[in-house]
């Protein structure tokens, strides 16, 4: 005769054969891992998108700035910043704003971006007083002049060890810019380091090298007016983002980044549009190009104050042309 089992009440029968315990199997667990890992991804992505989206915009106000700042210039002036006398020279806050100052569009457009002290650094002090006021202000980065997808400015090193006319001994660190003005659709932005004294510079039979072949709007000793930009103010940059090797970003290694950007005519703060405009990119230099940090195209200022983004695979003629303001 068959005996039944009986569960004790209140227990279903596998109750009474013990407790069952639910738990994750090793590919569950590893399912979770990788769901977990995915999302992070895309949210990192996202924040990254957003902080670029965001470094953009600034950039963008930044050379609005500056291109106001131009205008402001011309309105004082009567041309856009002149482009000083060459890298071997930086500016000196006596010496105006016309074709006896030796500073660059950077230098001289600092009263315009509320950086009057900054321009006036050195005023009325006799050398070695004014020496190292002039010295002070090449360590000194405005934020203005730099695109937060790339970095602050610095100051960093003098890697080369660089001196100007105005301060011979080298200073350990140097402020940096992101950004460049229009020298035209040559293929110069740099070709002489300037005159050895200012007696040299100012005396009227001086040879200057010719910048005929210089259509854009600041160069050596240039006094361009909006008037003189014959294709129209809208259409010929001003000035744009510079291309850089990353890898040199901090360390003044790039040939085109390797002086205080308060210089005179220099590569560090001139490019021309020879060439198409390109992203940063490791283990390539070129001090000529326009270009930049940002993923599809750069920025640049218009003479007429405007502000638009380039993209990389702009029309290699349409880009060459907005750096000559002759209709030639």
């Amino acid at each position: 005769m068959s005996q039944v089992q009986c569960a004790a009440p209140g227990k279903s029968v596998s109750a009474s054969r013990g407790v069952h315990r639910a738990g994750f199997s090793l590919i569950e667990l590893l399912v979770v891992i990788a769901i977990i890992a995915i999302l992070i991804a895309l949210l990192l992505s996202a924040v990254q998108s957003a902080r670029e989206s965001a470094n953009r915009i600034v950039c963008t106000n930044n050379l609005k700035q500056l291109a106001l700042a131009g205008h402001v210039h011309v309105d004082a002036n009567g041309f856009y910043p002149t482009g000083g006398w060459g890298w071997s020279w930086i500016g000196d806050p006596e010496r105006g704003a016309d074709i006896k100052q030796p500073g660059g569009w950077i230098y001289n457009s600092l009263p315009f971006v509320e950086q009057q002290n900054l321009y006036a650094k050195g005023l009325g002090l006799a050398s070695p007083d004014k020496d190292n006021a002039l010295a002070e202000r090449l360590m000194t980065p405005v934020t203005v002049f730099n695109c937060a997808s790339r970095r602050t400015g610095g100051p960093y090193p003098n890697a080369g060890g660089y001196s100007f006319r105005m301060v011979n001994v080298p200073v350990p660190k140097e402020a940096r810019t992101d950004y460049a003005a229009n020298v035209g659709h040559n293929s110069a932005n740099e070709f002489f380091g300037g005159p050895g004294s200012y007696a040299e510079g100012d005396a009227p039979g001086y040879a200057w090298p010719s910048t005929t072949g210089c259509t854009g709007i600041s160069f050596q000793r240039s006094l361009i007016r909006p008037d003189d930009v014959f294709r129209g103010t809208s259409n010929v940059y001003y000035a744009g983002e510079k291309y850089l090797n990353p890898d040199h970003y901090f360390m003044g290694n790039d040939g085109s980044d390797n002086e205080s950007m308060y210089t005179g005519m220099n590569n560090d703060i001139y490019r021309v549009t020879a060439s198409t405009p390109m992203k940063d990119t490791p283990g390539y230099s070129d001090t000529f190009r326009f270009g930049s940090a940002h993923r599809s195209g750069c920025n640049f200022a218009y003479c007429d104050g405007s502000v638009r983004f380039v993209p990389y695979n702009i029309d290699a003629n349409v880009h060459r042309t907005a750096g000559n303001r002759n209709l030639d």
